[in-house]
């Protein structure tokens, strides 16, 4: 009997963000192969009901469940069984793919599955800081749902230790399996950006350090009348931007893109010469991979997996703190460039 993975998330296209480019990815490349894959999330908009791709063994059921914040549903616990233990059933899943442990969804999804003896995976994409109070109560969730789960998948050594740490999982069931990047995809482009615009791309909330890059960005311009900014992206921060813009009189040297679907990311790293990626909190983070593919030179927050990710002739590592990754972006700005094509080749 052949497996039929199936793969449940609350996070999935058209919503952007790494984790549902990483689903969307990984369920391509395991359908390609031969093997069903079911992907169960919850309705976007005019995205609802099941969608088959014709052309390998592909099913996506967007369920008609509650959203109650940030895209994610309801926290009932049992309130999904129904559906969900019907969708297995239907679709002859045998593997129970969760993924990230702020989508409830998953939870419910693994222990649904659980309960019908099918083998269930884990992929942690986050780190949970323990200072701040949600990431604790969602840690003791994925505490109980792991305590039912076969096995964990991590992006990251240090996404893999604080797995561990908070939820007291034995390591044996534990693997880590870093990102990858479509290198096809993302390639140099063929005219290089300008030496002297600086290129973000990331959503606008504040776990990104979108208060860091509103505060970077002015000592930037300050001090290069050359540099020039371009921010793809969008969320509940972008005033914060907004206001930066207006309060320096950089509207001609910022520009803001708003949101940027993800075939679209390349034309837009290629737009630059530098990345700057400035979160406060990271498991591995995929942009900074995409935009090394590109040729960019990164300048990033030296945050939890971050510095697992590029090797230090492709990116320079700061502390969280706006006056150093000013002059991060500043020395990435005169350094000597890398050649793109051969970095390109570099990430895998």
């Amino acid at each position: 009997m052949e497996d039929v993975v199936c793969m449940v998330c609350d996070f999935y296209l058209p919503n952007l963000g790494g984790v549902e480019a990483h689903i969307f990815q990984i369920a391509h490349t395991i359908s390609a192969g031969g093997t069903k894959v079911v992907i169960v999330t919850h309705e976007y908009g005019e995205h609802r009901g099941v969608v088959r791709c014709k052309d390998r063994p592909l099913v996506t059921y967007y369920l008609p469940l509650p959203v109650m914040w940030r895209q994610n549903t309801y926290p009932t616990v049992v309130g999904a069984f129904a559906v969900l233990r019907r969708l297995f059933l239907f679709e002859g899943v045998t593997i129970v793919h969760g993924h990230s442990s702020f989508s409830t969804l998953c939870h419910e999804a693994l222990l649904c599955a659980s309960l019908m003896s099918l083998k269930t995976v884990y992929t942690d994409h986050s780190l949970l800081e323990m200072m701040d109070l949600s990431n604790r109560l969602v840690s003791k969730i994925l505490a109980f749902t792991l305590s039912h789960t076969r096995h964990a998948i991590c992006v990251s050594h240090t996404c893999r230790e604080h797995l561990v740490c908070n939820t007291l999982m034995p390591p044996a069931r534990t693997s880590v399996i870093p990102n990858a990047v479509d290198a096809d995809h993302f390639r140099p482009p063929r005219t290089p950006g300008p030496a002297t615009t600086i290129v973000v791309v990331s959503r606008l909330y504040w776990r990104k350090g979108i208060d860091l890059l509103a505060r970077t960005i002015p000592r930037v311009c300050a001090r290069d009348a050359r540099a020039t900014f371009v921010i793809g992206g969008d969320g509940p921060m972008r005033i914060h931007l907004e206001e930066m813009k207006d309060r320096h009189n950089l509207s001609g040297r910022v520009q803001l893109l708003g949101s940027v679907m993800h075939p679209d990311v390349p034309a837009v790293l290629g737009r630059g010469a530098v990345f700057l990626n400035c979160s406060r909190t990271e498991s591995f983070c995929m942009a900074i991979l995409e935009a090394a593919s590109c040729g960019l030179h990164v300048v990033t927050t030296n945050v939890g997996g971050v510095p697992e990710v590029l090797p230090p002739s492709m990116c320079d590592l700061c502390n969280p703190d706006p006056e150093e990754l000013a002059a991060a972006v500043l020395r990435a700005l005169n350094r000597p460039k890398n050649n793109p094509l051969v970095q390109h080749q570099q990430v895998w």
